[in-house]
């Protein structure tokens, strides 16, 4: 009697199994097992993901809302500290920015965390631009984290930003003059960035004085001398003639105006002529 049942391509004496039916190809394979092309392709989609987790999460993109300030330097996903400059009158800034190739929103939140120069510390949970965050006259530290929950792998970019005010970016920070080659002395204790006004007097036969303005900001200003550009720090000669051919006072004002074009702050200088001598007494009658 023969048995039917599967034969094993390697039949023969010894094989232990009667001649029958040739298993088929497609059984070959037992549960469990695996191509050889799947396997490898498995291995390669294991190694991406895990060069990917191993990578901390960047931003690819950053910038103020509405261009209210310049990131100094320009952003770079690998520049991690920037700077940047807003006026005093404003008092909150937003960031927008954007996650460089997110494997999905869900696994990556984006943080921000604020100093101000009191010392007060603000955080916030973001999605693709910040709240309102709330700044101070001075240096503001704000953090912005980009952190993948999974591993908790994170990237910080620190952003300083500083509001400073127009109204110092229009002051002198010197003034002096000169009358050939002889200095004029200022009233008082001499100048101040606080006083904008300054009375001198010179002798009748004075033509002209030299006057030398220098800016607490020159970089941030336009100067003019009696509505003429100027150059910070250089002196500028023979002010006023002919106009000191009057006795009484002849007024130099420097004015600087800030980068907005508004803001603006004048100085003047009252340059006072001495009378002249009375003319000498005729010769008494004889």
């Amino acid at each position: 009697m023969v048995t039917r049942g599967w034969r094993d391509d390697d039949t023969g004496a010894g094989a232990g199994r009667e001649a029958g039916r040739r298993r088929p190809r497609g059984r070959d394979r037992g549960p469990g097992r695996f191509h050889r092309g799947s396997f490898a392709l498995l291995v390669c989609i294991l190694a991406c993901r895990v060069a990917s987790a191993g990578a901390s999460p960047k931003l690819s993109a950053l910038s103020f809302v509405g261009d209210v300030a310049t990131l100094t330097p320009a952003f770079d996903s690998d520049t991690l500290s920037y700077n940047a400059s807003v006026t005093t009158d404003r008092t909150s800034v937003q960031l927008a920015y954007a996650v460089a190739s997110p494997d999905s929103a869900s696994l990556v939140e984006v943080t921000t965390a604020v100093t101000q120069p009191s010392g007060r510390r603000r955080r916030n949970l973001l999605s693709s631009t910040t709240s309102a965050l709330a700044i101070s006259p001075g240096h503001n530290d704000v953090t912005l984290t980009v952190r993948r929950t999974a591993d908790n792998a994170a990237t910080a970019y620190a952003v300083r930003v500083t509001a400073y005010s127009l109204a110092a970016h229009v002051s002198l920070s010197g003034l002096s003059l000169v009358v050939g080659s002889t200095p004029v002395a200022l009233p008082g204790p001499g100048f101040q960035a606080n006083t904008l006004t300054y009375d001198v007097t010179v002798d009748y036969t004075t033509s002209a004085v030299s006057i030398t303005p220098t800016a607490a900001y020159a970089a941030k200003c336009t100067m003019t001398v009696n509505g003429v550009a100027h150059t910070s720090g250089q002196a500028k000669l023979n002010v006023a003639t002919p106009t000191f051919a009057d006795v009484g006072p002849n007024v130099i004002t420097v004015t600087l105006t800030a980068e907005d074009g508004l803001t603006t702050g004048t100085y003047a200088v009252n340059v006072n002529r001495t009378p002249p001598p009375p003319p000498p007494s005729p010769p008494s009658s004889p």
